[in-house]
C-alpha cells in the first residue's frame, strides 16, 4: 500500500466539499485504469524464462504517468553470503491529487563469481569489479520492485499464474473518447505545462490560450471538461501557496 508524505498539504478529499467528492473519486478511478494497463514493454530473461519490464521503460513510464515528479530517496543495501540485498523508496506526486506518495521496493542479487565457487572461498574467487555492474544492478531492481506496487503498466502482475483485471467501482461513469496523434500530442503537453505555473496572474493570462487551442483541434468535450477543472484546481492552488 502507498504511504501519503505525512508533511504534505491537505488532500483534495479533505478540501472538497462532499457533493464534489464523488467527481475526485471517478478521476482517481480514471487514473487507476490508466496505471493498470499492460506494459507497453515485456522481455524474457534468456536464464531464467520469466517476464519482466526492463528499467528503462519504467523510468519513461514513470516520468510520462507522473509528468517527471518522481524520486528515489533511502537505498539500503548489505552484503549476506554471497549475495546483495537492498531497498528503496520510489516516491511520487500524485497528479490527481498532488500528493507525494512512496512505494518501497526490495531485490536481492548474487554477486559474481568464478562457476562453482564454494560459499565459503567466495571472497578469493568474487570476479574483479564486480560490484562496478553488480550493485547499480541491485538498485534499478529495487526501483522495478518498487513500481511494480503502482500498478501492473510497470510490471505488477507479470509472473503471477492468475492476474485480475482492474474494473474500477464507477464502472459506467469513466468513458474517455479516443484522441487523435495531434490531440493526444497536445493534451500531454498542456497538461505538463499546467504543472509548471507558479504564479497565478500567468496563468490567468494563458487560461484563455489553453482553451482557444483546445477547440482548434477539436478536443472531445470530455477532456474539455478535464481541462477546465485542471486549470480551476491549478489556480486554487496557487492561491492557497499565497495565503
Amino acid at each position: 500500500m502507498a504511504k501519503v508524505k505525512p508533511e504534505t498539504e491537505k488532500s483534495k478529499l479533505e478540501l472538497l466539499a462532499p457533493d464534489d467528492i464523488k467527481g475526485l473519486r471517478i478521476k482517481l478511478e480514471a487514473f487507476q485504469k490508466q496505471i493498470n494497463q499492460s506494459p507497453t514493454k515485456v522481455k524474457t530473461h534468456k536464464n531464467q524464462g520469466f517476464k519482466y519490464v526492463p528499467i528503462d521503460n519504467v523510468k519513461k513510464q514513470l516520468a510520462k504517468n507522473f509528468f517527471g515528479l518522481t524520486q528515489v530517496k533511502n537505498f539500503r543495501w548489505e552484503r549476506i553470503g554471497n549475495e546483495i540485498v537492498g531497498a528503496i523508496e520510489l516516491w511520487y506526486v500524485h497528479p490527481t491529487t498532488n500528493q507525494w506518495m512512496m512505494q518501497e521496493g526490495a531485490a536481492a542479487l548474487i554477486i559474481r563469481q568464478r562457476e562453482k565457487t564454494k560459499l565459503s572461498d567466495f571472497m578469493n574467487e568474487k570476479l574483479k569489479n564486480a560490484l562496478v555492474l553488480d550493485f547499480p544492478h541491485l538498485k534499478a531492481e529495487c526501483v522495478k520492485n518498487a513500481a511494480m506496487e503502482i500498478g501492473d503498466l510497470f510490471g505488477g502482475n507479470l509472473r503471477r499464474d492468475y492476474q485480475e483485471e482492474y474494473t474500477g467501482f464507477y464502472k459506467d461513469e469513466v468513458k474517455a473518447p479516443d484522441l487523435t496523434k495531434e490531440q493526444k500530442e497536445w493534451w500531454d503537453e498542456a497538461t505538463f505545462d499546467l504543472l509548471a505555473y507558479e504564479d497565478s496572474d500567468e496563468l490567468r493570462e494563458k487560461q484563455s490560450m489553453f482553451l482557444e487551442q483546445a477547440k482548434e483541434i477539436k478536443l472531445p468535450p470530455f477532456y474539455m471538461k478535464q481541462l477546465e477543472t485542471m486549470i480551476q484546481e491549478t489556480f486554487d492552488k496557487l492561491n492557497r501557496s499565497k495565503k
